[in-house]
């Protein structure tokens, strides 16, 4: 008899109706989600390639000199911050223009004490009269101009001493902080620069003190009553070329003066060094490149063709995203977009045997958001409407 219990079904009867009747339902319902998912994360296909804007300082020396060496030590792909010293230049050449200034003011000097002489043994026991009294003033005068020379060339020969001693107390900071040199060679270098700041400040204050005299005896020379005409153009006549040489030479310590910060090379901006063009111990010449910088990225560039149909303007909104797997969209907006078209770098062009024109667009980079200069980013310009949301 029949007791009423069913024959079961195999389970490979059942498992084949799963598949046939539930999997492909199940399936599209997860190819759907994860269809979805990567919808919202990818967000719209990216309308524009940018990058952040690679650039390459090249700097170069400003004067002629031989690179000294053990005191800055390059690397490429080194991170250089802005005013760091790069290189630094030997200073025997302006030192030995100073010497040659030095001797040529002691030449003077001698030429105005022989004149004084003169006028004490041709008047000596005689009152002088309105002429000689015009030309001890005269002389006088010349002499205090040449005492202020003599300070202003101390002053430019401690700045020299003061720029190298301060460039190496910062190499010697930087060092100090790796471990690599003691404090007491770090202290030392200190106390040497102080010192010569400390000498810089006395000297300025004794060439305060010479102008000033000199500003004294421009006004006891005015206020004598105006000489006879031959006796004004005698005395011009026998000054000239002391007048003039110590003129010359104001303008060629000022001219040293100058180029004493020309000695110390150092980064124009934060970035990485590059290129290494030359080495401690070569000779440069002013104009000569010595390191290649890359600066840090200011913004993200990008064009659009003249063939697309976008209109962009200043505060738009953009999403920046990095090529590769798993990465997000990132929020910016545009900053400047160029007055007129241009042709299109090398390396934007669909094809590069074809040129092509498009308006340059300068996009932020967003805060937090890490890619390297030149590292080719999608970006999608997204309407107006989209800020307010």
């Amino acid at each position: 008899m029949n007791n009423g219990n069913r024959i079961p079904t195999p389970w490979k009867h059942q498992w084949r109706r799963f598949r046939y009747s539930v999997m492909p339902a199940i399936s599209f319902t997860v190819v759907l989600i994860v269809t979805l998912w990567f919808s919202g994360h990818q967000g719209v296909q990216p309308n524009l390639t940018g990058e952040i804007n690679a650039e390459r300082i090249d700097v170069a020396a400003g004067i002629d000199g031989k690179i000294i060496d053990g005191e800055v030590a390059l690397q490429l792909f080194q991170n250089v911050a802005a005013g760091e010293v790069i290189a630094r230049l030997d200073s025997e050449g302006i030192s030995a223009e100073l010497n040659v200034l030095r001797a040529q003011r002691e030449e003077f000097s001698l030429q105005i004490g022989a004149e004084q002489a003169k006028i004490k043994l041709d008047h000596a026991g005689m009152a002088l009269d309105h002429a000689q009294e015009l030309r001890r003033l005269r002389y006088q005068l010349e002499e205090r101009r040449l005492d202020v020379l003599d300070r202003m060339a101390s002053i430019a020969e401690d700045r020299i001493e003061e720029t190298r001693l301060a460039a190496r107390v910062q190499v010697l900071e930087k060092l100090h902080e790796q471990d690599m040199v003691q404090d007491m060679e770090l202290n030392d270098a200190i106390l040497l620069r102080n010192e010569v700041k400390t000498r810089i400040e006395r000297e300025t204050v004794a060439y305060n003190a010479a102008r000033q005299l000199v500003t004294q005896a421009e006004k006891r020379l005015s206020e004598l009553p105006v000489p006879s005409e031959a006796a004004s153009e005698v005395v011009d006549a026998i000054l000239a070329p002391i007048a003039q040489g110590i003129r010359v030479q104001e303008q060629r310590i000022a001219a040293l003066d100058v180029r004493t910060d020309q000695f110390v090379i150092r980064s124009p901006v934060n970035g990485r060094i590059l290129e290494i063009y030359s080495r401690p111990g070569q000779f440069v010449q002013a104009g000569d490149p010595i390191v290649a910088i890359a600066p840090v990225g200011s913004h993200i560039v990008t064009y659009v063709r003249q063939d697309q149909r976008l209109d962009v303007v200043e505060n738009q909104p953009v999403l920046v995203r990095r090529r590769g797997p798993a990465t997000a969209p990132v929020e910016s907006k545009i900053t400047a977009v160029s007055p007129q078209y241009e042709s299109l770098p090398t390396h934007f062009l669909r094809d590069p045997t074809i040129p092509e024109w498009g308006l340059r667009v300068l996009v932020a980079i967003p805060r937090d958001f890490f890619a390297r200069a030149g590292e080719p980013l999608d970006l999608t310009v997204l309407p107006l409407e989209t800020a307010a949301k």
